[in-house]
């Protein structure tokens, strides 16, 4: 085969497979997603979506059968539901928290009467003691005739 002949032939099988692959990479990148039919019916895929939250639509954000990405915003909820349930649990908290208040008070109240009831205890115990002492010393001076037998029966009853 003569050279001419065969670098023609090349050229034609390179831009052959050129135009093969171009070809392809149209299909590949667009031409997959289209559909024909001829009885009408196209076949795609339809999502259901749904919200967690009870709640009524304000808006909606997209048409019927728009291609979404995910994560994208479809539709604004109403939001005064939510609005006055935050506004009540606020005021709970701050219902709570004046409760709590109150209690932390109440309770340093209750300690300064703990503490005034403890100094009150030892006081009385010191004034026992000594009331101890003074009728133990009473008793040993009574014998032989220091103290009366009224002081003892005084010191005895207090």
């Amino acid at each position: 085969m003569p050279a001419p002949l065969q670098r023609r032939l090349l050229l034609f099988t390179t831009l052959l497979g050129l135009l093969a692959a171009a070809l392809f990479g149209h299909w590949l990148l667009v031409g997959r997603h289209l559909q024909s039919t001829d009885n009408a019916y196209v076949q795609g895929e339809i999502t259901r979506v749904s919200s967690q939250l009870n709640a009524r639509i304000e808006r909606v954000l997209v048409r019927d059968n728009q291609h979404v990405e995910a994560g994208a915003l479809l539709a604004v909820l109403e939001d005064s539901d939510f609005r006055l349930a935050r506004q009540r649990a606020r005021a709970a908290l701050a219902n709570y928290q004046a409760q709590l208040d109150q209690a932390r008070s109440k309770l340093a109240q209750q300690s300064s009467l703990i503490a005034a009831s403890q100094a009150e205890v030892a006081a009385s115990q010191a004034t026992l003691e000594r009331a101890q002492l003074d009728l133990g010393r009473a008793q040993a001076l009574r014998k032989p005739g220091y103290v009366s037998e009224e002081r003892v029966t005084t010191l005895a009853a207090d």
